[in-house]
């Protein structure tokens, strides 16, 4: 192993195991998740079992000991989460794609008067023109004139047993004729 290597793994630090906190002495919920003081959440969220509560409603572990922070009312919950969802939607929606954008600057006009788009396709001719294979394999390729390869695959899937199984087949058809 290289000195690099071995510097690598001296680096990594290694996560210690997340041990679980007994709450069954603690009261529980319908659904039997742990409600735990405020101070003893905010101390050991990291090892409490998932589906732990605080005492006031606003908080939960889950997913390995992260916390999940709640307001402690649930309408005015489900108010914030739509706002975001609605705020998240507004902004996917004027997010474009990278082929928007690009159909949108190749249709500008360059100083010459062409738009990118044909000031593009006249240079790559030019070029394929002049003598430039990959300028001609693009616009053959751009054309619809690209050559197909073609690959033949060829598999022989009946074995010996099944041919012998249609000619015993065959043989009972031509009996019963």
């Amino acid at each position: 192993m290289s000195e690099k290597q071995t510097g690598k793994q001296k680096s990594r630090k290694q996560k210690a195991p997340r041990v679980l906190l007994d709450v069954s002495s603690y009261p529980h919920d319908e659904k039997g998740h742990a409600i735990v003081p405020d101070a003893f959440m905010d101390e050991n969220y990291r090892n409490l079992p998932n589906g732990t509560r605080n005492e006031s409603g606003t908080a939960r572990v889950q997913n390995g000991g992260k916390l999940n922070i709640f307001g402690g009312d649930p309408e005015a919950d489900k108010l914030i989460h739509r706002a975001g969802a609605d705020a998240s939607n507004a902004a996917q929606a004027q997010r474009k794609s990278f082929s928007e954008m690009l159909d949108i600057g190749l249709r500008k006009k360059t100083e010459s008067g062409l738009t990118y788009l044909e000031a593009i396709t006249v240079s790559m001719m030019q070029k394929a023109a002049a003598g430039d294979t990959k300028a001609a394999q693009f616009v053959r390729d751009t054309i619809g004139e690209m050559p197909v390869s073609k690959q033949e695959i060829k598999a022989d899937v009946m074995t010996d047993a099944d041919r012998a199984l249609i000619e015993k087949l065959a043989g009972k058809m031509n009996e019963r004729k």
